[in-house]
């Protein structure tokens, strides 16, 4: 009996201890996702938070530009009446194109106003303009606009200042859906942003689920949350305060935790809001995954210790790599979501290379893979003069700091670029770089903005005749050849004409591409660009549509049958033989022409029809011309 009693013990035993090690197992991984769910809500709390600094200074720096364009252009208006409408419209155009306004508008004391889009109305009883006439600089809330029903704007105003006294205003004009286009940034894949004014309607509602910005102000939104850790009456009390906080509430039975604080603009707000879902299913699949991983350890250990021991190496050294990568790609793109991501790089301290891992190449970065970084960037000559020591300082002290930022200024082909470069060393546990990563965002345009701001009117000229040219060879763009031709179609008794229209494409250029790469294929169109140059009058304009494509417009010239010999001679100038490593490319040109004005008075008549002919010459031999017959 005593025997059967010892029996039944030792069988007892080895199940109570798989009861008593399962249990143990399970309230193990039942702590660590209670803590790793802890620790995932506090770390995605502060990331809101970073998200909500982030988007601030971002949004900052856009209504502070908005701000400078208006004051730069009261500043140059003293006093304004109704009869300067010629002298005036010209700045309010050019101020609406450069400033991301709707339309820009100027009025004097009694209200008379004039905006950009040529209208002239009374806007003496609108609360914005009394404000500036008090001398307030004004930053308005939401409101429905007066023009378009349904239609949410938001105005900006400053007062015209003549001997310290208001003798009118300049206003701007956004549209509230253009100004979530113009200020929405990406920020995380789990984070989307909303902005609201002091009443609480939105200005951006950001990426969020279309479900949860159904209502147009923030509050009636509120109705349908359940809040779990606050109240819509807490929140307002805090705003009304000018403070910040958390808060957690339930929509269709989904969690979302959020983050608010003041974008210290007028009483604005910024919210960011993360789904806790995404926080607790990972940390489910977590312990899954880990848990399944144990229990086939376990099961391993009762067949061959060595292997599991072996195993268990593999599985750390491949977990230690995994976790530099991992921690290599945060990094990266906690950088991005600092700036605008245009262009991301990885840099090798040691080596001095440079290679693109995200993003669009630009002027200062053209390449995939740069070697002697920064040295045969500043060989190449782009650099400014003003910009070389920057540029050298930067990556020479990346070697002993974590991070430095630089805006450097790049020349190129007689036009001026401006980048704002960031790098960022990232460190192991024993504070060893593992990694070297930078981000390059292109700033031009706020730089070409302040530029015509700022300037006097030669100046401004040569920024405006930059803004009309083709980048890459100095000709005229599309929109400056439709407005240049415009204008002489448009006034006959200065050119009577005929005036002829050649549309230019390149044969056989592809193969140029193909076989020896871009930056070959623009220097033959940089080539291409001199030979029309000099073959054609200076009162000729020449333009590059874009690819291999280009246009000469003669003005007043002599007719079609006597420029037949000219045409000759441009399609024997075009017609070369490129090698490299024994390659022998040879391309041509095919000309379509059309007649002014009497196959056409508009750019887009002459357009077609000279298509037409090119694609007759096209079709037939290539490397000739054709006029376009009825």
């Amino acid at each position: 009996m005593n025997e059967n009693m010892k029996d039944n013990h030792k069988k007892i035993i080895l199940p109570v201890c798989i009861i008593v090690f399962s249990i143990l197992i399970l309230h193990a991984f039942a702590s660590l996702r209670i803590s790793y769910l802890n620790s995932e809500l506090d770390r995605k709390q502060e990331e809101l938070k970073q998200t909500a600094q982030i988007k601030v200074e971002s949004v900052q720096k856009k209504y502070v530009a908005m701000r400078k364009s208006l004051e730069a252009l009261a500043n140059g208006i003293k006093e304004f009446t109704i009869e300067d409408e010629d002298i005036i419209r010209s700045e309010l155009e050019l101020l609406s194109q450069v400033g991301h306004f709707s339309y820009v508008g100027v009025s004097d004391a009694q209200g008379n106003s004039l905006d950009s889009q040529g209208m002239t109305i009374n806007i003496k009883d609108r609360d914005y303009f009394k404000k500036a006439m008090n001398g307030e600089k004004v930053i308005s809330d939401v409101l429905e606009s007066n023009m378009i029903p349904d239609d949410q704007i938001q105005v900006l105003a400053f007062p015209i200042m003549k001997e310290n006294e208001p003798r009118g205003i300049v206003f701007g004009i956004l549209n509230v859906g253009e100004i979530n286009i113009l200020l929405e940034n990406e920020t995380s894949n789990h984070i989307y942003t909303q902005i609201v004014d002091s009443k609480g309607n939105y200005i951006i509602r950001g990426e969020a689920e279309e479900e949860l910005t159904q209502n147009k102000n923030i509050w009636d939104e509120f109705k349908k949350y359940k809040f779990i850790d606050s109240s819509a009456d807490v929140i307002k009390h805090n705003m009304d305060k000018q403070g910040n906080g958390n808060f957690t509430f339930q929509y269709k039975n989904e969690e979302r935790v959020s983050f608010y604080r003041p974008v210290n603009i007028g009483n604005y707000y910024i919210f960011t809001t993360t789904n806790s879902a995404y926080i607790k299913n990972r940390a489910t699949e977590i312990s899954e995954n880990i848990f399944l991983m144990v229990f086939e350890m376990a099961v391993a250990a009762f067949v061959l210790f060595f292997g599991i021991y072996r195993n268990n190496k593999f599985m750390h050294e491949k977990l230690k790599k995994s976790h530099k990568e991992v921690l290599s790609s945060v990094k990266m793109i906690e950088i991005a979501i600092e700036e605008s991501n245009q262009y991301i790089f990885e840099y090798d301290i040691r080596t001095k290379i440079l290679k693109r891992k995200a993003g669009v190449k630009n002027t200062l970065f053209s390449k995939e893979f740069i070697e002697n970084v920064p040295e045969s960037i500043i060989e190449s000559g782009i650099i400014a003069d003003s910009s070389i020591e920057n540029f050298k300082d930067m990556f020479a002290r990346i070697k002993d700091e974590s991070s430095i930022e630089k805006m450097i200024k790049v020349q190129k082909e007689n036009n001026s670029y401006w980048f704002e470069v960031k790098i960022k060393s990232i460190y192991d546990e024993n504070n060893k770089i593992i990694n070297t990563v930078g981000v390059v965002d292109d700033i031009t345009d706020i730089k070409l903005q302040e530029e015509l701001l700022e300037v006097g009117n030669k100046e401004k000229l040569e920024l405006k005749k930059r803004a009309e040219r083709d980048g890459l060879t100095g000709l005229y763009n599309v929109a400056a050849l439709n407005t240049k031709v415009s204008e002489v179609l448009n006034h006959r008794n200065q050119n009577p004409g005929p005036h002829l229209f050649v549309l230019i494409d390149l044969d056989n250029f592809k193969e140029i591409n193909d076989n020896f790469g871009h930056q070959y294929g623009d220097k033959v169109l940089t080539e291409v660009a001199q030979i029309l140059q000099n073959m054609f009058r200076r009162d000729d304009i020449v333009a590059r549509l874009g690819g291999d494509e280009f246009v000469v417009f003669l003005v007043n010239a002599a007719s079609y049958e006597v420029m037949k010999p000219l045409f000759q001679r441009l399609c024997d100038k075009l017609s070369r033989t490129y090698t490299q490593n024994d390659i022998s490319v040879k391309i041509s040109a095919s000309l379509g022409i059309s007649v002014a004005p009497e196959q056409g008075t508009t750019f887009k008549e002459l357009y077609k029809k000279s298509d037409m002919a090119l694609y007759q010459v096209k079709k037939q031999s290539k490397n000739g011309f054709k006029n376009y017959v009825e």
